[in-house]
């Protein structure tokens, strides 16, 4: 049986210490000294487009992004 779809998991510390999961994927999100961080957000549309995730949670004090896409024709 072939794998359906593959993953992309990818652990680090934030930048910041006050890094905000929960708005990090929105367009109006801001870094710490208040430029536009559009990376996150853009990289998440891109995803959905093609059919895959990217989602983000915290692993104790390291925040864990994870990537996924569809193998194969849609």
């Amino acid at each position: 049986m072939e794998p359906s779809q593959i993953f992309v998991t990818i652990a680090g510390e934030p930048a910041i210490e006050a890094f905000e999961l929960t708005k990090a994927f929105k367009f109006y999100y801001t870094d710490s000294e208040g430029n536009p961080d559009l990376s996150l957000a853009v990289a998440r549309l891109i995803a959905e487009t093609y059919g895959g995730e990217l989602n983000a949670s915290n692993d104790r004090d390291k925040v864990v992004l994870r990537l996924s896409y569809p193998l194969g024709a849609r």
